[in-house]
């Protein structure tokens, strides 16, 4: 009722993917991620797998690719864990939103906790671990364009994102 954990299949499934052989392989391993976490295909724990990706790259699979391949899966499970809650309307919302060359992303936060919300400026949304819950979060790669963005141009980018999809 409070929120969306991932189901036993979809866990079962991370834990018991083969080894990648081929490039329709490596593309579903993706496919599987993005079902539990759509941000996590963009995060540096996957950057050794997507070059895989591209047609252009000749398929390799090493020793190297094969013990990261296999702590991106504990790693996985260990991040959806606890899912993502149910947003509500009365709880303090926190959107935080990132900009990189590569891609941007955002999450959108609800504290669970009775910690005071300091009055000055420099309140920091994280008062404790576990105080606050993921209820959204996405992201994508910047297109060509997007990539040769400023910073503060990008960083705006990521948070006019992060309110159109939240």
């Amino acid at each position: 009722m409070d929120g969306y954990r991932p189901p036993v299949k979809i866990t079962d499934a991370i834990k018991k993917f083969p080894s990648p052989e081929s490039l329709t392989d490596i593309r579903a391993w993706f496919g599987l991620v993005n079902q539990v976490n759509y941000s996590l295909a963009q995060c540096d724990m996957m950057a050794p797998f997507r070059e895989l990706l591209s047609k252009k790259n000749k398929f390799y699979w090493d020793d190297t690719l094969e013990r990261l391949f296999e702590e991106s899966k504990d790693r996985i499970i260990a991040l959806i864990h606890e899912g993502v809650k149910t947003f509500e309307m009365d709880r303090v919302t926190c959107l935080t939103t990132d900009w990189s060359k590569n891609g941007l992303g955002f999450t959108l936060s609800q504290k669970h906790c009775s910690c005071p919300k300091p009055n000055d400026s420099t309140w920091n949304p994280l008062c404790g671990k576990g105080h606050w819950k993921l209820v959204q979060a996405g992201s994508r790669f910047t297109t060509p364009a997007e990539s040769r963005y400023s910073p503060p141009e990008g960083e705006a980018l990521a948070v006019v994102y992060g309110l159109q999809q939240c």
